[in-house]
């Protein structure tokens, strides 16, 4: 995407919160949106998180997800 311009719109809601319907009526309104969806790579895993309750338990550091690979869907 060199020399192009791009907008990233970030949407975040708790699971049901209309995340995915909202996505899908931007990309309709957008010419040439692309749309990345954070569920559809294992983040946790990839990271080296085996339990998610564990993680939660001990402070739910943010930062210890890897998302080297999210980044570069960006690209």
């Amino acid at each position: 995407m060199k020399n192009k311009k791009c907008k990233v719109i970030s949407i975040y809601s708790p699971s049901g919160g209309g995340k995915t319907t909202v996505t899908r009526m931007l990309s309709e309104k957008i010419p040439n949106a692309k749309a990345l969806y954070f569920d559809d790579r294992n983040y946790d895993n990839d990271s080296g998180i085996d339990d998610l309750y564990q993680w939660f338990e001990n402070g739910a550091d943010i930062n210890l997800f890897d998302l080297r690979l999210f980044a570069e869907d960006i690209e």
